[in-house]
């Protein structure tokens, strides 16, 4: 992939999260907090595939889009511990919710979440900010 559709790439996941945890935000609202969680989880997961993107890398899955988010970006320090605080939460709510369709996601938790995910949507936007800065020598 050519660096602008690289940078086009990330830029659309980093909307796309943003809107998401807007949504989330709308769901909670309606106290729809399985609805929130999901959006929450999806905009975690979008914000680090535009992250990954900057490097070439296009997981096919959630399992991949971790996997190797954590071994570039999380094992070497580049991510807070917030960060790495919240998507450890966030996907053992998510293993629990797929593995059992009884689980439910308090509102509490929901509110977290959501919260935390906007902060992670953040996080992601500005690294990569940062580390095109550094490219280009900005």
């Amino acid at each position: 992939m050519l660096e602008h559709e690289r940078d086009s790439f990330s830029n659309e996941c980093i909307t796309k999260a943003t809107k998401l945890v807007s949504e989330a935000k709308k769901y909670l609202k309606e106290n729809k907090t399985r609805d929130a969680f999901l959006c929450d989880y999806n905009a975690i997961y979008t914000s680090m595939r535009a992250v990954l993107a900057i490097d070439d890398i296009f997981p096919e899955d959630d399992y991949g889009t971790e996997k190797y988010f954590r071994s570039r970006y999380i094992e070497n320090g580049m991510m807070s511990d917030e960060f790495v605080t919240t998507l450890d939460k966030i996907t053992e709510y998510y293993d629990y919710m797929i593995s059992d369709d009884g689980f439910k996601v308090g509102k509490p938790d929901a509110g977290y979440f959501t919260s935390k995910a906007g902060f992670l949507v953040i996080e992601c936007s500005d690294y990569i900010v940062q580390r095109n800065a550094l490219l280009w020598g900005q």
